[in-house]
């Protein structure tokens, strides 16, 4: 998404008794992605079940697991699921409360039931020796004190210790030992169609027309990159309710286009600008536009084009999903450069129709910080060079600093503005060609406002 940004100057009180399960409804497995390694330990847990005298088959299901995802809702509806389906209790503890739990002079945790408990990702979980002294202090007899629970598994009422983290090397060492958290599974992301079709569910697809229901990947995909948590979908969820009975229609893709530019906010219109800023702003979103579409052949036709001030923008552009769900798995140079050339082209197209001296100063600030930040990846982290162009240049970059030294921040500058100018020039090039399509685009901003992919392939069309 590609914006024209404006520049103007729960509390713990008592911790509930350890009986009672958390209030959470357990989803499907069908909802929870592609987890076929963790439904096989959920019948692991079952055998044992059956002999639950057999401690060696206790230890070869785990007593204490690591889920690797980063998304902590989520990991806490697959262990929710998972005891829901074993027949045992599903315990859930915060950072506050594994605090409060762990830390006391009695700190075992004495469960009734056969449970399942979710040790919710914090710092407890980090290395001692990467802690201040003071929180150190604090955290090395919470820690002492979740190993020795573990320790203490029994047969007869199993309790198995859980826990997530995006990266199993963030985790302290001090757990990841033979009978502690010694069992590990992958969480994949969900499939854009899963993402979907858990929206569709919560949204309820009688509410959609059949731009939202015939077009799955593309929803996945805006989901996926506009609306990436739980907490994020519920917002939009209830406001798109809010606008189907309001309206009294059904919700189209274009109103979740809407929100992911706009969010949830609601908001009169702002006061009217003149014609002349309007059109330089809708010229400015014209040059995204036509560079994201000649420089990708095509394949970039962006979803929206808006010139709706909003709190955040006065213009903005969002691009194809589908070609971002294309270039998934394929983020080339080309790709890189293609996103350098459309945060240039705002900037260029005010230039190329008014003359470098009547661009606006403040139109193209976050597009130009985005561009410098795709450069410092490309040249600092990536082994790309600014001449890749060229079968001897494409080897001139290939040491990596991940430490970003001052020398190679400076190194990183000099070729990050050589680049720039660079592509300036050719971006610059590219809109004097097509001049035309900027002039159409701009006088359909300047007089709709908003225009959608559709609007945006009939003027290419013609």
């Amino acid at each position: 998404m590609i914006c024209d940004q404006k520049i103007e100057s729960i509390a713990l009180k008592t911790v509930r008794p350890y009986t009672e399960p958390n209030p959470l409804k357990p989803l499907a497995w069908s909802k929870l992605g592609r987890i076929e390694v963790i439904k096989n330990w959920a019948d692991e847990i079952k055998a044992a079940l059956k002999s639950s005298e057999n401690i060696d088959q206790w230890d070869l299901v785990g007593h204490g697991i690591t889920l690797i995802h980063g998304d902590i809702e989520h990991c806490r509806n697959i262990l929710c699921r998972v005891a829901q389906d074993v027949g045992f209790e599903f315990l859930s503890l915060n950072e506050n409360r594994i605090e409060d739990t762990f830390s006391k002079t009695d700190n075992e945790l004495k469960l009734l039931v056969p449970t399942l408990v979710y040790l919710e990702p914090a710092e407890w979980m980090t290395d001692i020796d990467e802690m201040k002294q003071v929180r150190s202090a604090i955290f090395e007899p919470i820690q002492e004190s979740i190993c020795e629970n573990i320790r203490k598994f029994n047969p007869k009422t199993p309790v198995i210790f859980c826990t997530s983290i995006d990266s199993y090397e963030n985790f302290s060492a001090r757990f990841r030992q033979q009978g502690l958290f010694d069992r590990r599974f992958l969480v994949p992301e969900l499939s854009l169609t899963d993402l979907a079709e858990n929206f569709l569910e919560e949204l309820g697809e009688n509410l959609c027309g059949s731009s939202v229901t015939e077009n799955m990947t593309k929803l996945g995909k805006l989901l996926q990159l506009e609306f990436y948590d739980k907490r994020r979908i519920g917002l939009i969820v209830i406001s798109l309710k809010r606008l189907a009975f309001k309206e009294s229609r059904k919700i189209e893709f274009v109103d979740l286009g809407k929100l992911a530019m706009c969010g949830s906010l609601e908001f009169d219109e702002f006061p009217a600008k003149s014609d002349e800023i309007l059109r330089s702003i809708a010229t400015h979103e014209a040059g995204h536009v036509t560079i994201a579409i000649i420089d990708s052949n095509g394949e970039n036709i962006p979803e929206y084009a808006t010139i709706i001030e909003s709190d955040d923008y006065l213009g903005n552009v969002t691009d194809s999903y589908l070609y971002h769900h294309a270039k998934t798995n394929n983020r080339t140079y080309t790709f890189f450069r293609h996103q350098v050339r459309i945060f240039l082209a705002g900037r260029v197209a005010e230039h190329l129709m008014f003359g470098s001296e009547n661009i606006r100063l403040a139109s193209a600030s976050s597009d130009l910080t985005k561009a410098t930040e795709i450069c410092y990846e490309m040249f600092g982290a990536r082994g790309v060079s600014s001449q890749m162009e060229t079968d001897i240049g494409a080897s001139k970059n290939l040491a990596i600093d991940h430490e970003l030294s001052p020398n190679n921040l400076t190194r990183l500058e000099v070729i990050t503005r050589e680049f720039l100018d660079q592509q300036y020039q050719i971006v610059y090039k590219m809109l004097e060609e097509n001049v035309e399509i900027i002039k159409k685009i701009t006088e359909r901003l300047f007089s709709e406002r908003l225009l959608d992919q559709k609007d945006l392939i009939h003027i290419c069309n013609r």
